[in-house]
C-alpha cells in the first residue's frame, strides 16, 4: 500500500490509501498484543507491554525523522518507496517466524 500511495494521483486515492493503512495498523496492533499477552508468562505480561508500548512509541519519532530525511534527500515517492520495501522486509521477517506458525492463526 506504501508503494500505491508513492504513486497515487489523486487524493481520493489518497485518503483511500490511508484509511485501509489505518484499518490495517489497528487490526495488526490488536493481533500483535494478544499473541504477546498469551506467549509471555503471566508475572511478566505487564512488564512486557510496558517494553512493547516503550518500543512502539519512540518508533514513531524516529521513524517521521528516518522519513523526513529520506523526503527530502530522494524526494516523496522515493522516500516512500523506501519505506514499503522496509516495511515489507519486516513483515515477512515477523511472519517467517514460528512462533507465530505455531500460534494456530
Amino acid at each position: 500500500m506504501l508503494a500505491a500511495l508513492a504513486t497515487a494521483a489523486s487524493l481520493g486515492l489518497v485518503v483511500t490509501i490511508f484509511v485501509a493503512l489505518g484499518t490495517l495498523l489497528g487490526v495488526t496492533a490488536s493481533l500483535g498484543t494478544s499473541l504477546l499477552q498469551t506467549w509471555c508468562e503471566p508475572e511478566y505480561r505487564g512488564r512486557v507491554l510496558a517494553v512493547l508500548a516503550l518500543v512502539a512509541f519512540a518508533a514513531i519519532p524516529l521513524g517521521n525523522l528516518l522519513i523526513g530525511v529520506l523526503f527530502a534527500h530522494l524526494g516523496l515517492a522515493t522516500a516512500l518507496l523506501v519505506h514499503a520495501a522496509v516495511a515489507t522486509t519486516a513483515t515477512a521477517a515477523f511472519l517467517s517466524r514460528p512462533t507465530l506458525r505455531r500460534a494456530g492463526l
